[in-house]
């Protein structure tokens, strides 16, 4: 598994850009209290979430191995919820099945439970909405579950995204952050978009991304009185 960012790092990263923004406009800093610790490190969280949350619906990427988990279904079971594509299913302790595409998944009609017939045993499973199908009950093997392997993200007190996404993650919180006090919308504007570029990237399967530039351009001298009165 990738190293995961230093949540102390980010929430560091993510203080120090949210501050530089407020004080823009004082030559005399007093906003480093403006958002308790607390407040900074839900926001980082909630940003690593998103992150995470991109990069797991990648089907074939191999960081989605550190959020992976298996659970055994009986037939016409309910999938839990997941992210992307399922990463595989074991039937009747056969070699696992990758996910099909939707254009190759077989018909339901064909994976009903049937008696032992000549020949190996095919697994085979069908997906109808989050509902899984399979020939796991057979008499030659006895009635069996499918045992469906997902990526899937729970969050916790540290941040799970790996370090070369640190960026992204510093920029959706910086945004999270300036949005949710409702000043310097140039600010909160300028690093949305930067997040949200890069959660595109991440998508597409990119490995690492650009560094965060130092920070947003200073706003003209009539924005700033308005926005300081």
């Amino acid at each position: 598994m990738a190293t995961p960012i230093s949540t102390i790092e980010a929430v560091s990263q993510v203080n120090s850009r949210v501050v530089a923004c407020y004080n823009t406009y004082s030559s005399t800093p007093t906003d480093t209290e403006r958002f308790p610790g607390t407040e900074t490190l839900d926001a980082t969280l909630d940003a690593d979430g998103q992150v995470v949350k991109a990069f797991l619906q990648n089907a074939g990427d191999g960081r989605r191995s550190g959020f992976l988990t298996s659970t055994s279904l009986a037939y016409g079971a309910e999938v839990p919820s997941h992210l992307g594509q399922l990463e595989s299913v074991t039937i009747a302790g056969d070699l696992a099945i990758p996910s099909l595409p939707l254009r190759v998944r077989l018909d339901r009609n064909s994976v009903l439970p049937t008696a032992a017939a000549p020949g190996p045993f095919v697994p085979k499973y069908y997906l109808a909405g989050n509902q899984i199908f399979h020939n796991g009950t057979n008499l030659l093997f006895g009635t069996t579950l499918a045992v469906v392997t997902y990526a899937d993200y729970t969050r916790s007190s540290i941040c799970q995204a790996p370090s070369e996404y640190t960026a992204a993650v510093v920029a959706l919180a910086v945004a999270m952050l300036i949005v949710k006090n409702g000043g310097r919308s140039d600010a909160g504007s300028y690093y949305r978009q930067l997040g949200m570029g890069y959660l595109v990237d991440i998508a597409r399967g990119e490995m690492s991304l650009p560094g965060l530039p130092p920070g947003p351009p200073m706003p003209d001298q009539g924005q700033q009185q308005q926005q300081v009165a």
